[in-house]
């Protein structure tokens, strides 16, 4: 791209040729930048408010790169032929109170933290919604960002989260075709709401933890809820919170009037609570449809825990709907409400708003309820559709899970639901991607047996200056040979941490010299692998998902934030030898992820003795640079797998990998080296 001072040149090209104009990067920082320079990265804007309050305009292709420091309140405008990108420069963290989004078209927003308490600690925003996309937007995608009410509720009463956080949403998009897209919110009243008019929207694999209302709210038709996460839900008062809401309305607003059409709620997980001492822990009800006409709605593979209600999944007035594969049960953390509320997934008759109150009129047929697995029976009205393959559990849920108590809700071995299914108009996935297995099994989860990871190092090998020469290790697997290349010396006793089962010892490395071991691909399944160009067969097929963990511990201070340590993916076939190194990567004084020159951040500050779990979950997307790397340190071990990441990597081609490599210029220790195809089996 340009620099900012070539926008003349291209704007007089544009002029005299007719030629598109050129896409420019601008910069905008707080700190240093005015709205009388240029916004090149020497004379950067002042703020991101300022450049729209300037009526600055962009053409498709344009970057915004925003430096650290508070950006106001900006209200993002222009209507763009082709997608304009706000996104943070590189290490930089921008801060804003709130965003609006409106008279706008075409913007990807990444990367941004929004929260009142930006603007002064102890400042609510009891007014607005913090991020308000308008109707009069178009093609928004707000993506990777975070959104607070507060920095934190610690100590909070009922009182502060009624004055602090109102009754406003994080997210609120009355736009259609808007992408609402792993973002982090925390301490919210209402988390995300879509309304009437965002038709054609996607909201998906966002993490809304700590809410006081409702988690999503759906009131326009031909949309996607997949794949969020919601939990801890906050404060029992009038409003009957909901996980998941929706309600339709007709051309003058009559509640239970219209239709909500073609919509998906897929792979979600909403769990009412999550940790057994949470202060004013409520009751929300599940995925609740209660006024309207409900048309052509897939609803499937969601987890849905919760107490103190009987909605787990219902529908009033529901045509053509499918209820499959879910999972619903009362949460173990919750016990203290009653027990006779057992969630349920149900259709109910239409229930319609009339001078003498509710006027209830059958549902239409041709609604399914299959393969659910719950606590209390399933059902629909007479005539209104088929019920079937679902299993009910009345106590016995360890029987079922694999640790009830603990919150994993996968299927353990022998578990009833395990091929109690059927495979007709089901989805061929669970909840995990994983693919279903004819007969298929009821839930949200597939049964997988947990053998643990495909490649796992211990370094169980007898203490030696030479690893090269060490005696092949009994407790290794999915690697060839038996050792590893290099002069690295094996070391004892190993690393530990709390709550991971560690073996033998560990593998120290310095001086640059790295330690390399081939991956055994025979024991990876076909769809992880694929033939490169040279004949080699590698791991990283699109579509694939692997998980890559490893204890670490860097022994020696690094004064000058410049040396580096680590696990590299190695492999040759075209894109250089290392595909990707994670742990110190020698550019900042944090742990990392860093392609080429391309650094995913940090936010955990790497202390010279301490040990740490580096996890790495890499997703490997069809197309160019299309690939997703997430780094997670210290994650909390069992139950859910990790959502909150240290540091990301997006946009970028990781590429194929047949070795590892243990390597560095700081001294360090590595062990328990683990890849596997999921976080159950890491």
């Amino acid at each position: 791209m340009k620099s900012g001072v070539l926008a003349v040149c291209a704007l007089t090209s544009l002029l005299f040729s007719g030629q598109p104009a050129v896409a420019v990067d601008y910069y905008v920082d707080p700190a240093t930048g005015s709205m009388s320079n240029p916004g090149t990265s020497t004379s950067p804007w002042s703020t991101l408010e300022a450049v729209f309050t300037a009526n600055k305009t962009f053409v498709a292709g344009d970057v915004i790169h925003l430096r650290s420091g508070y950006h106001g309140v900006p209200r993002v405008k222009g209507i763009n032929t082709g997608t304009v990108t706000i996104q943070p420069d590189t290490g930089a963290t921008p801060t804003l109170r709130r965003l609006r989004v409106d008279s706008a078209a075409h913007w990807f927003i990444t990367g941004l933290d929004i929260c009142p308490e930006h603007t002064a600690p102890g400042s609510y925003e009891v007014t607005y919604n913090l991020v308000d996309i308008f109707g009069s937007a178009t093609y928004i995608s707000f993506i990777g960002n975070k959104v607070r009410n507060a920095f934190s509720i610690a100590g909070w009463t009922a009182a502060d989260w009624t004055a602090r956080v109102a009754k406003r949403s994080a997210i609120s998009s009355a736009g259609p075709n808007t992408v609402i897209q792993n973002n982090i919110l925390e301490n919210v009243s209402f988390a995300i709401t879509i309304s009437k008019t965002g038709t054609n929207s996607v909201v998906s694999e966002n993490s809304i933890t700590n809410f006081m209302n409702d988690g999503l709210r759906a009131l326009a038709s031909d949309c996607v809820f997949e794949n969020n996460i919601v939990r801890n839900n906050y404060v029992q008062d009038a409003n009957h919170d909901d996980f998941f809401q929706s309600w339709s309305t007709d051309a003058q607003g009559v509640v239970g009037q219209g239709t909500v059409s073609n919509v998906i709620v897929r792979g979600n997980i909403f769990v009412s609570q999550t940790d057994p001492n949470q202060p004013l822990h409520a009751r929300p009800q599940g995925i609740g449809c209660f006024d309207g006409l409900f048309e052509n709605w897939v609803v499937e593979n969601n987890l849905v825990v919760l107490a103190g209600t009987s909605h787990g999944i219902s529908l009033y007035g529901a045509i053509n709907c499918r209820l499959v594969n879910n999972t619903v049960v009362v949460n173990p953390l919750a016990q203290a409400y009653s027990t006779s509320f057992q969630p349920s997934v149900r259709f109910f008759q239409h229930k319609k708003f009339s001078a003498a109150g509710y006027e209830y009129i059958p549902a239409a047929s041709g609604n399914l309820i299959r393969n659910n697995l719950v606590t209390r029976t399933a059902s629909l009205p007479s005539g209104a559709g088929t019920v079937d393959f679902n299993l009910t559990m009345v106590s016995n849920y360890t029987d079922y899970f694999v640790d009830y108590n603990g919150l994993n809700f996968a299927l353990k071995p022998g578990a009833p639901a395990i091929d109690a299914g059927s495979n007709v108009n089901a989805p061929m996935v669970d909840i995990d991607g994983v693919a279903r297995i004819v007969p298929f099994d009821v839930g949200a989860y597939e049964y997988v047996d947990l053998s643990g990871p495909l490649a796992y190092e211990p370094f169980t090998y007898a203490p030696t200056l030479n690893v090269n020469t060490a005696l092949d290790s009994l407790d290794d697997t999915g690697f060839l040979g038996t050792t590893w290349t290099g002069t690295n010396d094996i070391i004892t006793p190993g690393l530990n941490y709390p709550g991971l089962n560690v073996l033998g010892n560990a593998l120290r490395f310095t001086a640059n010299v790295g330690a390399v071991r081939s991956i055994d691909m025979s024991v990876f399944p076909v769809e992880y692998t694929q033939v490169d160009s040279d004949s080699v067969t590698r791991l990283g097929k699109a579509g694939s998902t692997l998980w890559l963990s490893f204890l670490i511990r860097a022994d020696d201070a690094d004064i000058d934030s410049i040396k580096h340590a680590g696990l590299n993916l190695n492999g040759a076939a075209s894109g250089g030898i290392v595909k990707l190194r994670i742990g110190d990567v020698g550019t900042n004084t944090n742990w990392s992820i860093i392609k080429g020159t391309t650094v995913g951040g940090g936010d955990v500050p790497i202390i010279t003795g301490g040990t740490v779990l580096v996890v790495a979950k890499v997703t490997f997307v069809a197309g160019t640079k299309n690939d997703e790397v997430d780094l997670f340190i210290n994650p909390a071990l069992g139950g859910f797998e990790p959502t909150v990441p240290s540091a990301i990597l997006r946009g970028l081609d990781v590429g194929t990998f047949d070795r590892l490599e243990v390597k560095g210029t700081r001294t360090s220790t590595i062990d328990e080296v683990a890849l596997a195809t999921s976080w159950n089996d890491l």
